[in-house]
C-alpha cells in the first residue's frame, strides 16, 4: 500500500492545484463581469427611469416646461444620478428657468428617495 500512496500523492497534489486554480480564476472572472457591467450601466433602475419621464411628462402639462430629453440613470450602489435635459420657454429669464428645474429636482427627489443627485 506504500508504494501506491507514494506514486498517487504528487497526482494528488496536482489535481488540487488545479482545482484551487480554477476556483480563484472562476471568483475573477465573476467578479470583474459585475465590475464591467456596473461601469457601463447595465443595472439602471428602469422605475427612475420611468417616473422621471412620468414626472416630466406632469410638468409639461402644468406649462413649467416644455419637455425632458436625453434621460439616462447611473447606479451607485444603493443610490441613483439621474442625468436629464429640460427643455424650457427660450423667453424665460435664467432665473425663472432654474427655478422650473428645481421643481422637477425637488419632485424627483420626493418621489424616488434613493435619487440623491439630478443632474
Amino acid at each position: 500500500m506504500g508504494p501506491f500512496l507514494a506514486f498517487l500523492a504528487p497526482m494528488l497534489l496536482v489535481d488540487g492545484g488545479l482545482l484551487v486554480s480554477g476556483l480563484v480564476g472562476k471568483m475573477g472572472v465573476d467578479l470583474g463581469w459585475g465590475a464591467i457591467r456596473a461601469m457601463t450601466d447595465a443595472q439602471t433602475n428602469a422605475r427612475v427611469l420611468d417616473g422621471v419621464a412620468v414626472i416630466g411628462s406632469r410638468l409639461a402639462a402644468e406649462n413649467e416646461i416644455k419637455d425632458l430629453a436625453d434621460i439616462r440613470c447611473r447606479q451607485l450602489g444603493a443610490y441613483c444620478l439621474v442625468d436629464c435635459s429640460v427643455l424650457v420657454d427660450p423667453n424665460l429669464s435664467v432665473k425663472e428657468a432654474h427655478e422650473r428645474g428645481n421643481k422637477l429636482r425637488e419632485a424627483e427627489t420626493t418621489a424616488f428617495p434613493e435619487v440623491q443627485i439630478l443632474i
